[in-house]
């Protein structure tokens, strides 16, 4: 092995408050990377490890942590899932909350996995249809998958318990906004079944 480079001068070292650092970027990229193709696999408790070593690597990359959302949400981590939709879409652009929803497709080798598991979300939903965590992450994969109006329900009835969550009132603005566009429009079902407005009021 050849000796490290010697450490730069400090008089040389950029002033910056968080510098880049370029090994642990790299090593970001590894484990999103190693994520993907557990994800593929449908190794979804692997694809969690490995993307969570990338966020420790790279904390402020957004995508990541949608990943993670999503990887958590196949092993049926709703609630943390849940979380991780919140803090991935505080770290980035409206414009990009979606990424991962919308791009579905090139993330799984069977897009019948993810269909089926939005069906286990929305069974959960209904037997409990007081928790805002579930309301909160269906109503997200709806809003990104086209189906503003039924996202707006998810998310007024989480609000009904979360009443001062940002991450919440933000993505309601933006399903309302959505739904407003849609009106003019037949409705279509969502990819796994109707949802169904829950028995509890």
């Amino acid at each position: 092995h050849a000796p490290p480079p010697p450490a730069p001068a400090p008089a040389l070292r950029t002033p910056v408050a968080r510098q880049a650092d370029p090994v642990a970027e790299s090593s970001a990229a590894d484990f999103a990377r190693e994520g993907e193709l557990s994800f593929r696999q449908r190794d979804y408790k692997s694809a969690v490890r490995a993307w969570r070593h990338a966020i420790l690597d790279d904390p402020q990359n957004g995508t990541i942590v949608l990943m993670l959302a999503q990887a958590l949400f196949q092993a049926g981590e709703y609630d943390e899932a849940a979380g991780a939709v919140q803090g991935g879409i505080m770290m980035m652009p409206k414009d990009k909350w979606g990424v991962v929803v919308t791009n579905y497709k090139d993330l799984y080798s069977d897009t019948q996995n993810y269909v089926d598991q939005l069906k286990s979300l929305e069974k959960a939903v209904k037997d409990k249809p007081k928790e805002p965590a579930l309301r909160f992450l269906v109503g997200y994969h709806y809003l990104y998958l086209g189906y503003p109006a039924e996202a707006v329900r998810e998310f007024k009835a989480a609000e009904e318990v979360a009443k001062n969550d940002k991450a919440l009132k933000e993505l309601m603005e933006l399903a309302e906004e959505e739904a407003k566009k849609k009106t003019d429009k037949p409705d279509t079902l969502p990819p796994a079944e109707a949802p169904k407005k829950p028995d509890a009021q």
